[in-house]
């Protein structure tokens, strides 16, 4: 397990704490498995940054996202830069939260700031945290199924999960269709089969007489489209799609690009999947190609058992936006309500279902005029943006007690393993 600017500090205060909630459950094994892992020389080596690296980097951190966040922060509560600036000091040595989370969190808010120890942050359970031991606890793992879009297309339609089809797949400088022997007339969208975060997509729009144009403003014939993805190929396989819309009464909350909800689905203590948080992303400003978080885009929390919608944010990294009620086209986001939201549970609760070997999933759907449809499934959810958009951390809610739960049990089947070696 990384541990990213991580002082032996809050190790030691980890050995201290409560271990009763699921914050500090996660919290303990994050730090004590990276420390586990590490023999004399690589503590010998943490120690050494503690005193040389960690003080260096998390001071130009604060100095950084104060200089673009301290003003606007102060304008919204009086709360001064220094001040700001101290608070930054204490969280991260205390809890080992930096600077860019302070304000994606609100720390610099008291009542957030006082659950700083139950937010969990996205490098103890990403890759290598704690999803890290969950897929070691379980067998068969097929990660690629999630990973690669061409084989998660194909195995949605194999089980009856309804997904956005696949025209056609580009690779090594060929191109494939799954139907015919060229590109539909139809707009189309092109992404990377392995890729995150929605880099490298583009949608064409059909602009008739077997042209099309792309997000950029790029006209190409159905040949020269064709002859440019099969270029693309070579360095990348990517997938051709329909390029599909949102229902009707979302059409306000986008600008162009395709919103989606992401969901996440758990395993549960008794073999179910739960759906435990949910949001919607949309996209603003020149960005009309995808929706992602962390490129810029809005995301609103999703209320379980109504589907209404609360106020938008961003990331909170920098004073661009902050929280709205209303979509920058106009569109009144708080207090909307989703449409098919019954039908959006059932499908991703049965989509988890076909994938037993996951304890964890976010699935963005993307929810089109005649009910949902899944765009992708993603293995090892980031969780920053339900805490930041729910206002709630993680250790106070129900992901957290599950993700505490199959913590524990990772552990308890990693001993058992440990102990049948020896």
């Amino acid at each position: 397990m990384k541990l990213p600017f991580c002082p032996p500090l809050p190790i030691l205060w980890a050995e201290r704490g409560d271990d009763s909630g699921p914050a500090a459950v996660i919290h303990k094994t994050y730090l004590r498995e990276a420390w586990r892992e590490r023999n004399g020389w690589g503590r010998a080596k943490l120690i050494a940054k503690f005193f040389t690296v960690w003080p260096v980097l998390n001071l130009a951190l604060i100095a950084w996202y104060t200089w673009l966040n301290g003003s606007a922060v102060k304008r919204r509560t009086g709360k001064g830069l220094l001040r700001q600036m101290c608070e930054q000091v204490f969280v991260v040595a205390r809890f080992n939260i930096r600077s860019p989370w302070y304000y994606t969190f609100d720390l610099h808010d008291n009542t957030h700031r006082g659950r700083a120890h139950d937010y969990v942050q996205r490098f103890e359970t990403k890759k290598d945290g704690i999803y890290r031991l969950f897929k070691k606890s379980l067998r068969g793992s097929r990660k690629n199924l999630l990973r690669n879009k061409e084989e998660f297309a194909e195995h949605c339609c194999a089980q009856g999960i309804r997904t956005v089809p696949v025209l056609a797949t580009a690779k090594a400088g060929m191109i494939r269709f799954a139907m015919g022997h060229e590109l539909p007339d139809t707009d189309l969208f092109v992404k990377p089969i392995i890729g995150r975060g929605g880099t490298g997509a583009d949608w064409w729009a059909y602009a008739g007489n077997g042209s099309f144009v792309s997000s950029g403003g790029q006209s190409l014939t159905r040949a020269g489209l064709q002859a440019h993805l099969e270029r693309l190929s070579i360095k990348q396989s990517y997938l051709v799609s329909p390029r599909v819309s949102n229902h009707p009464a979302l059409a306000d909350l986008n600008n162009g690009a395709l919103s989606t909800v992401r969901i996440v689905t758990i395993l549960d203590e008794h073999g179910g999947y739960e759906v435990t948080d949910a949001v919607f992303r949309m996209a603003v400003g020149l960005n009309t190609v995808v929706d992602n978080f962390h490129a810029g885009g809005l995301a609103a929390n999703v209320e379980l058992a109504s589907a209404e919608l609360g106020p938008a944010t961003d990331l909170g990294r920098r004073p661009d936006w902050g929280w709205r009620e209303c979509h920058p086209s106009g569109g009144m986001i708080a207090g909307r309500k989703l449409p098919c939201w019954n039908e959006t549970i059932d499908l991703v609760q049965r989509a988890h279902a076909t994938f037993p070997d996951r304890v964890i999933i976010g699935w963005d759907v993307a929810i089109l005029a005649d009910g949902p449809c899944l765009v992708e499934g993603n293995g090892g959810p980031d969780l920053d943006i339900h805490q930041r958009c729910s206002r709630t951390p993680i250790g106070q809610t129900r992901l957290g007690e599950l993700l505490a739960f199959h913590t524990r049990r990772a552990l308890a089947v990693r001993d058992v393993a440990v102990g049948e070696s020896t």
